[in-house]
């Protein structure tokens, strides 16, 4: 059966964006937990990061607790909606997975823990994407119809990501794959929630 979502940051799990959500006729909320504008002069509250090569703002690898969890899950069915889904983990979590960096199972390990704490919230969908064109090299123009502003690229960048091999298409699936498979076990441990 298809629901209709709407998507929040964490810093917009308040009144204002669930009532917008409800107005827009959504039923269920997808949560993107990693809170990239967090204390952050430099970006706005509501667009998405841009500007420089630091990419995505900032990014913490704390594990989401149950507590944490359930806590947001009662904010949001309080008005009305669903806790349906949790969108990426920050990319603290497992950027060294994607990468085959040096601390990738260590970070497979926290991102187990994260999966298992996300299913005994009773949490039933965790999304998750690496866009390696989404995280740098991003600027604000008025590039959309009617002349609206939005984020545009600002090119290609070039930068060597700490402590990490240099990576293409190929490899990044590859990695991808075989920590996937490696998550199954904390998934399985509460099935469909």
């Amino acid at each position: 059966m298809m629901k209709l979502g709407f998507g929040l940051y964490r810093h917009m799990l308040d009144e204002e964006h669930f009532n917008f959500a409800r107005q827009c006729g959504a039923t269920h909320i997808v949560v993107h937990m990693a809170d990239y504008f967090r204390g952050s002069r430099k970006f706005s509250r509501t667009d998405q990061p841009i500007g420089d090569l630091q990419g995505w703002g900032v990014s913490e690898p704390v594990i989401w607790t149950v507590d944490e969890l359930l806590a947001i899950r009662r904010q949001i069915e309080k008005h009305g909606l669903i806790f349906y889904a949790i969108e990426n983990f920050e990319a603290a979590h497992w950027h060294h997975i994607l990468f085959d960096g040096p601390r990738k199972l260590e970070q497979m390990e926290v991102v187990k823990q994260i999966i298992r704490n996300v299913g005994e919230a009773g949490i039933p969908v965790f999304g998750y994407n690496f866009s390696l064109a989404g995280v740098a090299g991003r600027v604000i123009g008025n590039k959309a119809r009617g002349g609206r502003k939005r984020w545009v690229w600002r090119g290609v960048m070039n930068k060597q990501i700490a402590h990490c091999r240099a990576a293409w298409h190929g490899i990044c699936w590859l990695h991808l794959r075989r920590r996937v498979s490696g998550l199954r076990p904390a998934k399985n441990s509460y099935g469909n929630a």
